[in-house]
C-alpha cells in the first residue's frame, strides 16, 4: 500500500485564492508600526479612510470586506483546494467582527453612543443615542 492511496492531498486552485484573498484582507485593514496598506491606497483614490480626518471610524476596515465576502464565497464553494478551509474560517471569523463593531461602535469623539439596542426605561421606545451624563456608570461595576 503507498502513501497516496491512503493519504489524499489537495490541489491548487480556485479555493487557495479564499486563503490568499484573507491575507490581503488582513493586510489592507491592520496597521503594522503605524503603516497601514488600505489607509494609503484609499487616500491615493480620494476617498476618506477616517470619519474625523485621522481619527474617528476607521473606513479601512469596513473595505476589507471587499475581499473577505469573496474569500468566504470562493472557500465555501471550492473546499476541496488547498487551503480552502482556513481561508473560509479565517473570513468568516473577521466578518462576523466587522459586523458586530457595526452594530457595538461607541462613537467617543461625539460624546454619545451610537447602539441599535438601547431601549429608555421611562418610555420604552428604543433611543437613537444616550449621552455619556445620562448613563449611569456606578451599576455597571
Amino acid at each position: 500500500m503507498k502513501i497516496g492511496d491512503t493519504y489524499r492531498t489537495r490541489k491548487i486552485g480556485f479555493g487557495t485564492l479564499s486563503f490568499l484573498l484573507l491575507i490581503i484582507g488582513i493586510l489592507w485593514s491592520f496597521s503594522i508600526h503605524e503603516f497601514c496598506i488600505g489607509d494609503n491606497v484609499l487616500s491615493a483614490l480620494h476617498l476618506k479612510a477616517w470619519s474625523n480626518g485621522t481619527s474617528g471610524r476607521h473606513y479601512t476596515i469596513y473595505y476589507a470586506l471587499i475581499f473577505l465576502i469573496p474569500s468566504m464565497i470562493l472557500g465555501i464553494k471550492y473546499n476541496e483546494n488547498l487551503f480552502a478551509k482556513v481561508g473560509t474560517i479565517g473570513s468568516i471569523i473577521l466578518t462576523v467582527v466587522i459586523a458586530s463593531s457595526v452594530f457595538m461602535s461607541v462613537s467617543v469623539s461625539t460624546g454619545q453612543t451610537e447602539t441599535f439596542f438601547e431601549i429608555d426605561r421611562n418610555t420604552g421606545v428604543g433611543a437613537d443615542s444616550i449621552t455619556f451624563e445620562e448613563i449611569d456608570f456606578n451599576k455597571y461595576i
